[in-house]
């Protein structure tokens, strides 16, 4: 049974705003995530900054590629 239009229209205004909240936390949490791994590498390696400096920054290539994938998608 199909939804009545207040309700299909007010679903899909939460769709889209779950969808782009998404979004705006995706680029910050895989650059935290690369910069955190990094970090991780460079305490156990001993490696000084290298790993996080490579990890932050894989991490914002790795965000910004899936934004702009996912903003391209619609």
């Amino acid at each position: 049974m199909p939804a009545p239009p207040d309700q299909k229209s007010s679903r899909s205004w939460w769709v889209t705003l779950g969808r782009l909240s998404s979004l705006a936390l995706l680029l910050p949490c895989a650059a935290v995530v690369g910069y955190a791994l990094g970090w991780w590498l460079d305490h156990h390696f001993h490696t000084g900054r290298l790993f996080t400096i490579l990890g932050a920054l894989s991490g914002a290539v790795a965000g910004l590629y899936e934004l702009l994938r996912e903003a391209l998608k619609s």
